[in-house]
């Protein structure tokens, strides 16, 4: 029986810890496309300025 609770313990975290490596990724390649897409932007806007 305990043998068991860990397994299901074991397996909880892990599939917890799984999915908070998942968002982190998506987190920081959304931050890395919002990055890119406000440089882009701006050097765009620059010579409509002058």
């Amino acid at each position: 029986m305990m043998n068991y609770l860990i397994m299901e313990y074991v397996l909880t975290f892990g599939t917890i810890g799984f999915v908070l490596v998942l968002a982190y990724i998506n987190i920081r390649q959304t931050e890395k496309q919002l990055e890119e897409t406000r440089k882009r932007r701006q050097s765009q806007a620059v010579p409509a300025a002058e």
